[in-house]
């Protein structure tokens, strides 16, 4: 298990994966993608909201990781991410903006 998607209703799929993962102990990482992030231009308060809805579900946070909008450096980011982590989480600084290149990235 790499990635996994929880629908965002909370549902019964969503309650059932989130006790599955929590059972197996699993390792997360939450990746922010934004040159802003990394200018000091915003703070990275996805990251930090992310970090206590999982923990309040009981799945543990190991790694932050903020990369900028490159898609060579985030490649490397996700490829670091791929080993260590059993969960990848996705944020952005700003938003989905014109020039966000994470979902082209990771296609």
């Amino acid at each position: 298990m790499k990635i996994v998607v929880v629908d965002g209703q909370g549902g019964r799929l969503g309650k059932l994966l989130v006790e599955g993962l929590r059972q197996a102990g699993v390792q997360d990482e939450i990746i922010a993608v934004g040159t802003e992030l990394l200018l000091g231009n915003i703070a990275n308060t996805n990251a930090q909201v992310l970090s206590e809805s999982l923990s309040t579900l009981g799945i543990n946070v190991f790694w932050h990781t903020v990369v900028g909008d490159n898609p060579e450096r985030l490649k490397e980011a996700l490829e670091i991410a791929r080993h260590r982590a059993d969960i990848i989480l996705t944020t952005g600084g700003l938003g989905p903006t014109y020039d966000d290149l994470t979902k082209q990235t990771i296609c």
